[in-house]
């Protein structure tokens, strides 16, 4: 089927019409809203990022090991320890920013900038690669471009804006894999070493293997068997090459091969609830209700399935929809990633101790799930009469509108407040807290720990500070005795414990629950938190260590 926007339009046979005009015979106005959208959406990171960008537990562990590794001291955390628990891509980032003089904050500021520029061109080449309609591929780039989910993960110090990146490359260079003529080895290296940055920047990363493989498998499929099933366990084979590599690096300095991890607490119904809230968050941000918010996701897969009950159900439907899915770029990588991902999050859940689902770790699927309404939502006008889709497209047009302008809204607010108050660890009320300015005070040749580590060492940076002694693991049930590490230090060293009130710690033992093994003398009080000198008590057996 021919476009007929193009004067130089082709007519094609149903079965090989593309699904959209190659770029070069694409509007002009197409690619200067793509740039203007890109470089805003990069500029708005660096205004979000004003006060540095958002700094938390898991960014402190990034910082920290870079600084240490452009030091000499190797990929070792604020707290001594090596670096398992998290890959090594963004330390390595920082290492090299700090070497040519770039403070922490501007190399991540710098990253994520460059990466929500880069990430909204990819999305809108994707568009335009799979959306027949204008002013579709137009308003959804705007849309990627006003994101607040995106602009929440460019203005953390965090791996997945990059992630986010690194996975829509990847599904741009499995779409020229597929549709490449002949047997394309040469695009098997590119995506492989994509696979290779996206685990070294976060384990989830691993995801991406079984995703491309798929995506090869089935998209080359027309092409023979054989040879889709070679490109497949070379591009399996390459990618695990770098990832094995690691995990082997881990197991000699650590004995465990991703880092200690505790089993999960989390059922089915609990983690299929946060996923369908989360895709509510996606389409009605804060300050929406949480109420509403779950509505909205329950409503969007609602729709996405009566939308595809409509189809199946009808043969005609079926088959005019049939005649527009062909095309130079299948959609196959799209669907895997969207797909698998969603699966291994599930099924990573329901495993292992980590943070709940919610965008953060959603985040991959954002940007292809998009694209993928957006392509839905082009072929299925498509499929109806001329009256119909008019009235379709106007009525979804205005409802785009107001849904932009909302988006719109919420995104300068967010920007705006994250630039002038800085976000988490990198806000001014906690860099400026009396909390943090009673710990600058302490001996810097003592030992210290804080059930606030991280939001320490991002101030002051100082090293080594260790978390306050766990009782149980993190999101985990089984118990854990008092460490003897602690009291080791308690006997044999000046140490003290920096204790803030609003931190999230159950985990942790209390300071009541510590006194039954130390004795903790209150040193002050400062607002929202107390910091007490940590002496060893004998009766429960400290006179045994020795130091």
């Amino acid at each position: 089927m021919a476009d007929s926007r193009s004067p130089n339009s082709i007519s094609f046979p149903a079965e090989v019409a593309p699904a959209v005009e190659n770029s070069e015979n694409r509007p002009h106005t197409e690619r200067i809203v793509g740039v203007t959208a890109a470089i805003f959406a990069g500029v708005a990171t660096l205004l979000a990022t004003a006060q540095g960008a958002g700094l938390g537990a898991d960014s402190v562990n990034y910082f920290s090991a870079g600084l240490n590794l452009a030091a000499g001291n190797g990929l070792r955390t604020f707290n001594g320890t090596q670096l398992t628990m998290f890959p090594p891509g963004l330390p390595a980032i920082i290492a090299a920013g700090d070497l040519i003089g770039l403070s922490s904050q501007s190399s991540i500021r710098i990253l994520n900038s460059l990466s929500m520029t880069a990430t909204v061109w990819l999305g809108f080449t994707l568009l335009r690669r799979h959306v027949r309609s204008r002013g579709v591929v137009i308003l959804t780039t705007v849309l990627l471009a006003v994101s607040v989910t995106l602009l929440g993960l460019a203005s953390m110090a965090l791996t997945e804006c990059i992630f986010v990146l690194i996975c829509l490359a990847l599904i741009l260079v499995l779409e020229e894999l597929i549709a490449a003529r002949g047997r394309p080895l040469a695009l098997v290296a590119p995506a492989a070493l994509l696979v290779w940055a996206g685990i070294m920047f976060r384990y989830a990363g691993i995801a991406l293997i079984p995703a491309g493989a798929i995506a090869i498998l089935f998209g080359r499929r027309s092409k023979g068997w054989t040879g889709a099933l070679q490109l497949t366990l070379t591009f399996c084979v390459l990618s695990l090459v770098a990832p094995v590599l690691w995990m082997l690096r881990n197991h000699r300095v650590s004995g465990n091969y991703l880092g200690r991890r505790a089993p999960s607490p989390d059922g089915p119904v609990i983690t299929l609830q946060r996923f369908v809230a989360t895709l509510g968050r996606w389409v009605l941000p804060k300050p929406t209700p949480i109420p509403l918010q779950a509505a909205a996701g329950v409503a969007l897969i609602g729709m996405c399935l009566l939308i595809a009950a409509w189809v199946l159900l009808s043969p005609q439907r079926r088959a005019n929809l049939q005649s527009l899915l062909p095309g130079r770029y299948s959609l196959a990588p799209l669907l895997c990633l969207v797909a698998v991902y969603s699966c291994y999050l599930g099924a990573a859940q329901l495993s292992i101790a980590f943070d709940p689902i919610g965008s953060r770790l959603m985040s991959p699927i954002y940007v292809p799930l998009v694209v993928l309404l957006a392509t839905a939502f082009d072929r299925l006008t498509e499929v109806l009469g001329e009256d119909h889709r008019r009235r379709v497209r106007r009525i979804a047009t205005v409802v785009f509108a107001v849904f932009l302008v909302g988006q719109s809204v919420v995104f300068l607010t967010d920007a705006r407040r994250s630039g002038s108050e800085g976000t988490e660890y990198a806000a001014t009320s906690w860099k400026s807290s009396e909390f943090i300015a009673a710990v600058r005070d302490l001996p810097a040749d003592a030992d210290l720990y804080s059930n606030v580590p991280a939001g320490i060492w991002a101030v002051l940076q100082r090293e080594p500070i260790r978390r306050s002694p766990e009782k149980s693991q993190r999101r985990g049930t089984a118990n854990i005795a008092i460490s003897k590490e602690f009291l080791t230090r308690v006997q044999c060293n000046y140490t003290y414990l920096a204790w803030s009130q609003d931190a999230v710690g159950d985990y942790l033992y209390t300071p009541d629950e510590l006194g039954q093994y130390v004795n903790l003398e209150v040193i002050s009080t400062p607002e929202g938190g107390t910091v007490y000198r940590v002496l060893p008590l004998v009766s429960v057996g400290n006179s045994e260590v020795t130091c």
